[in-house]
């Protein structure tokens, strides 16, 4: 297995050599212990091993690299000898192994190796032979060149999982595997960090959301844990909506320099966004963007019944059910179709807008919904949408009213909304609104109701149009409390600081929200947005400080944009329109 000796007589340098291959064996592997490790690799003639260092937190990680110290250089090899290793890394928790990471060769690394293509093969049939399974292949990018291109091959099998990332010209490859028990997703959710310098593409599976009853005991410190991105200041994968942690959201776009391939069903299906909802710290829901034209464009008919067939088979197979169908009805805002799975183990509501497989090119949204069993009635409530009024009454909205020392009255438990970079500011606005009056919809339902233009958003004049048609079809009423364009000049004496102040009062006392329609970059707000905009806006009216002379507002950006001020004077100069949505039943 190991070979030792000076190089030179009476020389302190020494080269060694290493086999891996007993140490990466499957089953062996996944039951080896810090203790086991140190038995299979000894130390031979050296007082400290030569071939093993444990990280500074105990022997919770090891590592084995081609140079671990100055005057030691060793040939690590696996596969009988074809592949040389530049380093391999072995965790452990509670003693058992968590995963191994194997780096052949790497942008920045020592091994130099010239041909990586029969290395990659031999990694390949490797793991083929080890995982029992035939990997699926992605592309992904890092960096903005062409020839940055990462080909990345994901395995699930009965004995373990595992991820390989291959480029020639970036000199990348490495594979990693850990034991069935663990989420692929966090194998395969692994940055380069050498490589992200100017941001690029990641590749992120969700198919651990698919794995009921497990995915219910998620909590957030579990989903922190599994979907790090090691070598970003920033999570890469999510963002929560709340700094309380009650959401998250996976987008394709979270950051401008970097992209992330979402996808699930072994890849097979793209993801737009999905959305992790937790009550009492664990999941309640997960909701699943499978398409939505804000994010994805137009896409044919034959794509997106492609994309559908993939999901519905998949469910299948995982829920181990047959769904009933659900036709659209007479009473419902926005016509769906889809299937509902019941299973012991949870519920999942696949659905699309009704004309998306009759007409060609009329693909709006395709949603998966995943609640435990005890979420049923919540999920048929988002499979009837618009059939009644909502749930809550006048009298119950002034309970949630704050009033806090500093002098700021506002309205919380506002969900939070993330629109991403698309112009859906007015209808994910909408959707705070309605999921504070508990009528379930979602931004992209709205988007499809309205026409809404992921590009060029809403104008002014249409932001009304588009919350009266959203009011008509959720048996909500709207009404312009103050309009001032098309410029912001106005002699209406809502707009006089004294009538402004007092209609916000008014309206939040009540436990009533506001739509906030501006122009964005006149005036200075706190928190200062990290990137001033310019342009037409919609944001939520949330409270006021009438000591502090400010406006409480919030942004449907996530977390962060939660509660914001603005001082009064400076918000009715940018205003050109505010708006009431409430129940019908205050009438």
């Amino acid at each position: 297995m190991l070979a030792s000796g000076p190089l030179h007589g009476q020389s302190k340098n020494y080269q060694l050599k290493l086999d891996l291959d007993p140490v990466v064996a499957l089953p062996a592997l996944f039951e080896l212990t810090p203790e086991t490790l140190e038995q299979k690799i000894p130390k031979g003639n050296f007082s400290d091993n030569p071939f093993i260092r444990w990280g500074k937190g105990g022997k919770e990680r090891a590592r084995i690299s081609h140079q671990p110290f100055a005057n030691i250089t060793v040939e690590v090899s696996l596969f009988g000898g074809k592949v040389p290793v530049e380093e391999a890394i072995i965790d452990f928790k509670d003693g058992k192994v968590t995963g191994l990471t194997v780096v052949v060769s790497s942008p920045e690394g020592e091994l130099k190796t010239a041909n990586l293509e029969a290395p990659r093969e031999a990694c390949a049939a490797a793991l083929n032979t080890m995982l029992a399974a035939q990997p699926v292949t992605k592309a992904r990018f890092f960096g903005s060149k062409p020839e940055s291109q990462v080909q990345t091959q994901v395995w699930t099998g009965t004995s373990g999982v595992g991820c390989l990332d291959f480029s020639s010209p970036l000199k990348v490859l490495r594979f990693a595997i850990a034991p069935a028990t663990e989420d692929v997703a966090k194998l395969v959710a692994r940055p380069i960090p050498e490589l992200m310098k100017d941001g690029g593409e990641l590749f992120c599976n969700l198919d651990s959301l698919l794995s009921a009853p497990a995915v219910w005991q998620l909590t957030p410190e579990k989903l922190d844990e599994t979907f790090a991105g090691s070598g970003f200041k920033e999570n890469p994968y999510f963002k929560w909506l709340s700094a309380a942690k009650e959401s998250a959201r996976f987008a394709r776009h979270p950051f401008t320099n970097i992209a992330v391939d979402l996808s699930m069903f072994e890849g097979k299906a793209p993801v737009d966004e999905t959305v992790i909802e937790f009550k009492n710290g664990k999941v309640s829901q997960v909701t699943v963007s499978l398409y939505n034209r804000g994010d994805s464009g137009t896409i044919s008919k034959e794509q997106f019944e492609t994309r559908y067939k993939v999901a519905g088979i998949a469910l299948n197979q995982t829920l181990g059910v047959k769904p009933a169908e659900r036709r659209p009805t007479a009473t419902t805002a926005i016509k769906t179709s889809g299937w509902l799975w019941t299973a012991p183990t949870g519920l999942a509501l696949l659905e699309y807008n009704a004309d998306a497989m009759m007409k060609p090119n009329s693909a709006e949204f395709m949603r998966l919904k995943l609640t435990p069993p005890e979420g049923k009635n919540q999920l048929l409530n988002v499979a009837a949408i618009g059939r009644d009024s909502t749930a809550l009454k006048r009298s119950e909205l002034v309970k949630f009213v704050k009033k806090e020392t500093n002098g700021d009255v506002y309205v919380g438990s506002v969900p939070m909304v993330d629109q991403g970079d698309k112009g859906y500011c007015v209808v994910a606005s909408a959707q705070r609104m309605f999921g504070y009056l508990h009528i379930s919809c979602d931004q992209h339902e709205i988007a499809a109701l309205a026409g809404t233009d992921a590009q060029r958003g809403t104008n002014s004049k249409a932001m009304e149009e588009t919350l009266k048609k959203i009011d008509n079809k959720f048996k909500t009423r709207f009404k312009p409390l103050l309009l001032k364009y098309p410029n912001r000049n106005t002699t209406d004496k809502a707009a006089r600081p004294e009538h402004f102040l007092k209609m916000i009062q008014e309206h939040v006392d009540k436990g009533v929200p506001l739509l906030w329609g501006l122009e964005l970059g006149l005036h200075p707000e706190e928190p200062p947005l990290k990137m001033q905009g310019t342009g037409g806006h919609m944001r939520l009216i949330l409270g006021y400080n009438v000591a502090k002379n400010e406006l409480l507002f919030s942004d449907s950006w996530g977390a962060g944009h939660e509660l914001k001020r603005m001082k009064l004077e400076n918000a009715i100069d940018s205003t050109f329109g505010v708006y009431l949505l409430e129940p019908r039943d205050f009438y």
